[in-house]
């Protein structure tokens, strides 16, 4: 660890001085009063560290609705194949408990860790976490359905292929049907319109089988394990498309007026924002001292430089964020990117104020912990849009426990744990202004 500052030497060894100098009194006195006067001992910094990651961190209740109907369509479609599959086990010689032809397990563990996976996904019940369960859960086991129907005989080889790509048109098709009819109050549905664009984003540029490879699903010399690996694309394309309909349909009310004009409206007043930081901040580093955060005050500056770097990755996408299935997805990560450069903006300016040539006062940072955790409880308490933005509050509040954890007490490193504290109380208290400023565009 560093030396100490001149003033944290002089407080120590005075601290250490006085305590030493009250056992000797009440050791050599017994006749006066029993106790003495408590002598206040400073901290060190790495006590005070280990004191702000110790405030514990309000977690943000998710903002994204799973209706009780689209929880049962993903159990249900698990179910439908474990039956298939158990049926084809059932006609077949092969032996579940021996059978090796699948790389992670037998038929009998898949089928044992599907059962055990629903049940986790009951328990956990309308959440993006038992989604994403059911989801991984129907990879393994439609795979194994593959290879079994491979063994046996039952692949139709031309079929699956000819599933594979009316799967892919739907896919296609399916930003046709985003009118942007958004269900009320807007800031309710928003994220889970968000998560239904996200999700056809990730779908759209998955890692999927070229059309030339599924063409090779009618040759007989097609080993099991591959026509095991085109049904679990199948099925991995079947479910994710049923996600992505069903939370659309979630977020949007039929009867809603239509807010497109009005998402393409905020989209044009933040790419004016962005652009006013881009002139700034938006050109590469140039490899300058403050960028490359060579000194402590450089450092700090270089974050805000990084951060505001990234503008140059939004200012070339609006247009395609003015899209069908796109404009969502721009408007709520534009928004993010925005509330997170005005948190570590303030933050920086705040960290500096309070930099000295080789010190920091470290007790601050405990303070700024308590202020970023009010911050946070007040947000994470709010709607469902206000919540959406509190999870980058609460990201920035791990990130820097993480860092106080390793009791660092240098400068260099208190000073950057401070900043992550503001740059999380910042973000917090943006979260809401920012929130009112999507919905009332809006017309929420």
């Amino acid at each position: 660890m560093p030396a100490p500052s001149t003033r944290r030497r002089f407080l120590t060894g005075a601290a250490g001085a006085l305590a030493v100098l009250a056992g000797c009194n009440e050791q050599s006195s017994p006749s006066r009063r029993g106790t003495v006067t408590p002598v206040d001992v400073p901290r060190t910094d790495e006590e005070l560290l280990q004191e702000a990651a110790n405030i514990d961190v309000p977690s943000v209740p998710k903002a994204v609705i799973v209706s009780e109907s689209h929880l049962q369509a993903a159990i249900d479609h698990i179910e439908s194949v474990r039956s298939t599959v158990e049926s084809v086990l059932a006609d077949s010689d092969i032996e579940p408990e021996n059978y090796d032809g699948i790389r992670y397990g037998t038929p009998k563990s898949i089928l044992d860790d599907t059962e055990q996976r629903l049940e986790d996904v009951r328990e956990l019940g309308r959440t993006e976490q038992a989604l994403s369960i059911a989801s991984n859960t129907l990879r393994e086991l439609s795979r194994l359905l593959g290879v079994l129907q491979a063994e046996t005989g039952a692949a139709d080889g031309e079929s699956l292929r000819k599933e594979i790509e009316a799967e892919r048109d739907a896919i296609d098709a399916l930003p046709s049907q985003f009118d942007y009819r958004v269900a009320t109050p807007v800031e309710r549905y928003l994220p889970t319109l968000y998560t239904a664009e996200s999700k056809l984003e990730n779908l759209t540029q998955g890692p999927f089988p070229a059309r030339a490879e599924t063409e090779e699903a009618d040759d007989e010399t097609v080993p099991p394990s591959r026509i095991g690996e085109l049904r679990l694309h199948l099925e991995h394309l079947r479910r994710q498309r049923d996600d992505v309909e069903r939370f659309h349909a979630t977020a949007t009310d039929e009867s809603a007026p239509p807010v497109r004009d009005g998402i393409d409206d905020a989209l044009t007043q933040l790419e004016a924002e962005v652009r006013q930081i881009a002139e700034e901040y938006g050109a590469e580093p140039s490899g300058q001292r403050e960028d490359l955060g060579e000194t402590a005050e450089g450092r700090i500056r270089g974050v805000r430089r990084s951060v505001g770097a990234r503008s140059r990755r939004w200012t070339e996408g609006f247009e395609e964020f003015r899209q069908d299935g796109r404009r969502m997805v721009g408007l709520l990560e534009v928004t993010e990117w925005l509330l997170l450069f005005g948190g570590v903006d303030a933050a920086v300016d705040r960290t500096l104020t309070r930099l000295g040539p080789d010190d920091f006062p470290t007790e601050s940072v405990v303070t700024e912990k308590r202020r970023a955790v009010e911050a946070l409880e007040a947000v994470a308490d709010g709607t469902a849009l206000q919540r959406r933005f509190a999870e980058r509050s609460h990201g920035l509040l791990r990130s820097a426990d993480s860092r106080a954890e390793r009791g660092i007490g240098n400068t260099e490193e208190v000073a950057f744990v401070h900043l992550l504290y503001v740059s999380a109380k910042e973000c917090a208290n943006r979260a809401a202004t920012r929130s009112e400023t999507v919905s009332e565009a809006l017309g929420g």
